[in-house]
């Protein structure tokens, strides 16, 4: 069943109601790295205003666990609650409306802070696909200069993580709420991901380190945080490389 947003809860909770769900699973949101002043609007509607309306909707049709993508982007190299951007604050404070719901309507939450995320047809333009383009064309890419350290998890193990938070979650008798990180803990630098690439294909990249200064804000080792019980990586980052240089 496909539902349409109209910006209001009591529709929107009508047609959630017609499901029934015992389970919500809410990934939509509006991504941008680095805002400009036209984006807020979009940024507070899509990661708040909807996201809110889809957890009171759950609420009020009995839905009795929720589980919600969230960004590593939230917490700083040292653990610490630090979003880097509007984007990752969006996220924050969303998580802080899911905390009301938990001890309110006894809904079990979970939110999972999803890092770098990889896989094939991905039509992002994340670096990852840039590189890959970059690759198979020869073209010139100018980066920075390469230091920071990323953790890329294959999307098959993403969407494994959260059928292995549901599993969690029915076990849970209690409205509560839960974080945890979907991370490979094996995290690589930029340089690094470059120079394995360039060894999967046997070819050389046309890449600049340097012709780029680094973002504001730039995350230069991948958040810590616990993660998610019961769930670890089976598709390694050269494997998952290696299947997209081939094209597959």
């Amino acid at each position: 069943m496909v539902l349409h947003d109209d910006a209001s809860a009591t529709v929107l909770a009508e047609k959630i109601a017609k499901i029934k769900p015992k389970t919500v699973f809410h990934l939509a949101g509006k991504f941008i790295a680095r805002h400009n002043t036209e984006d807020v609007d979009d940024l507070v509607a899509s990661n708040l205003g909807f996201a809110t309306r889809v957890a009171e909707a759950a609420v009020r049709a009995g839905c009795q666990r929720m589980i919600v993508a969230g960004t590593s982007w939230q917490v700083d190299q040292f653990g610490r609650e630090a979003p880097n951007s509007l984007y990752a604050a969006t996220k924050a404070a969303f998580e802080a409306i899911l905390a009301h719901y938990a001890a309110t309507d006894g809904l079990r939450v979970m939110s999972l802070r999803l890092y770098d995320t990889f896989g094939a047809d991905d039509p992002r333009g994340k670096l990852l696909s840039l590189l890959l383009s970059t690759l198979a064309s020869g073209s010139h890419l100018g980066l920075s200069p390469g230091d920071q350290r990323i953790d890329l998890v294959h999307v098959e193990d993403v969407v494994e993580a959260f059928l292995v938070a549901e599993t969690r979650l029915i076990a849970t008798e209690h409205g509560g709420f839960e974080r945890f990180t979907v991370r490979s803990g094996q995290p690589i630098s930029i340089k690094e991901l470059v120079a394995m690439l360039e060894q999967l294909s046997g070819r050389k990249m046309a890449v600049a380190f340097g012709e780029r200064p680094y973002r504001k804000g730039e995350a230069m080792e991948p958040a810590p945080g616990e993660i998610l019980p019961d769930w670890r990586v089976k598709i390694g980052l050269k494997e998952g490389l290696a299947a997209l240089v081939r094209g597959g």
